[in-house]
């Protein structure tokens, strides 16, 4: 059931009418139904899934919260591998797996899994991130572990974020599933127009803009160069309109519920260089990449100086990479953006020094690089 069906366009409206309806001490449950009628409708076999990973977890962070020393961060570990496991199998097994057809028929023999298959669970990348952080967040002493067990799974099912995002921290949701939510008019009318505008980004824009992308792509031979550029530039809005409004119109419905996710796109066609860009592309990730493996890591390396910091970037993007997709594009698009970032921050310095010799006008038209 995605956000721009017939069928989500009835779910929706009766979904709402029944949580507004219901005493407030019980519209978490009318959220977690429809949560797990929304996830049904792709493939219902991976709703038992999601509930085999959200009672795991529930269940680490609640013992994490009664250890201390190392049993606690051994129960962290395998909570957290245990996600990561999952996400591996699920999202990545194909990869691998003709990987290791490609490995056999170098040395003349099979690979036992040889059209072995898996069906990739919708929205494993999103609800794996969200979960990591909140056990992060628990581990760290930031977040207490939440008790309720079913507002805890309404908080990891909770179906305008389910399938894109964005991803939300424990703290800027999980406390939303206590609070009362009455009718609001602007609120609702509010978050009614921002759903529409983030349909009418995805409809209307990017998947007109795919008509062309997918000819000239599709056909590359039929094409000159500037069919290619026009067709890139196209692509680029392509996906920018189909993702940002698809988290438009979760970020409108969830509003119109009375929750606030945070935002995920600022602007992103308007940054001045490629860290600038971002700091407006995919918020919610970027800003998990930093909090969780940039961060991290460069502390581990402070003592090789600015190198550390260019290995952590080098590798931060690499695992954006290969979040995103399991392919080799992705690998290589998130290995091209680390070496990007990184000859940014070497170079930070120098750039600075030169645009300091040059009169303000100069200086300012320069600033758009930077």
């Amino acid at each position: 059931m995605l956000f721009n069906s017939l069928q989500f366009l009835v779910f929706f409206p009766c979904v709402t009418f029944l949580y507004f309806a219901s005493p407030v001490r019980w519209q978490w449950v009318v959220l977690l139904i429809a949560s797990c009628i929304f996830y049904m409708s792709f493939i219902p076999f991976f709703l038992a899934l999601l509930w085999s990973v959200i009672i795991i977890n529930y269940w680490g962070a609640r013992k994490m919260d009664t250890l201390t020393g190392k049993h606690r961060t051994i129960i962290f570990t395998t909570t957290i591998s245990f996600n990561l496991i999952i996400l591996l199998i699920f999202k990545y097994f194909d990869f691998f797996n003709m990987g290791m057809d490609g490995i056999a028929r170098i040395f003349h023999t099979n690979n036992p899994a040889t059209g072995w298959r898996i069906i990739l669970p919708i929205g494993i990348s999103f609800y794996t991130f969200q979960i990591l952080s909140y056990l992060i967040e628990v581990y760290r002493g930031n977040q207490q572990p939440e008790r309720h067990f079913g507002i805890f799974s309404t908080y990891i099912m909770f179906f305008p974020q389910l399938l894109s995002g964005p991803i939300s921290r424990p703290q800027q949701l999980i406390h939303q599933f206590k609070e009362k939510h009455s009718f609001e008019y602007s609120r609702v009318t509010n978050g009614l127009k921002l759903a529409v505008w983030g349909m009418f980004k995805k409809l209307v824009i990017a998947e007109r803009l795919a008509v062309y992308v997918n000819e000239v792509y599709n056909r590359p031979l039929d094409y000159a160069g500037i069919s290619f550029i026009i067709a890139t530039i196209f692509f680029a809005f392509q996906l920018y309109c189909d993702f940002s409004g698809y988290v438009d119109i979760a970020i409108g419905t969830a509003q119109i519920l009375g929750f606030e996710l945070p935002q995920n796109f600022r602007q992103p066609f308007f940054a001045r260089s490629i860290a600038d860009f971002w700091n407006r592309w995919h918020l919610t990730l970027s800003s998990w990449l930093r909090d969780y493996a940039y961060t991290p890591m460069s502390i581990l390396l402070r003592d090789w100086g600015i190198w550390g910091g260019v290995i952590s970037l080098i590798i931060t993007f690499f695992i954006c990479g290969f979040w995103h997709g399991a392919t080799w594009n992705f690998f290589i698009l998130g290995l091209l953006y680390g070496l990007a970032l990184s000859f940014d921050l070497l170079t930070r310095r120098t750039w600075k020094k030169i645009w300091k010799k040059f009169p303000k006008s100069v200086e300012m038209g320069f600033s758009i690089f930077s």
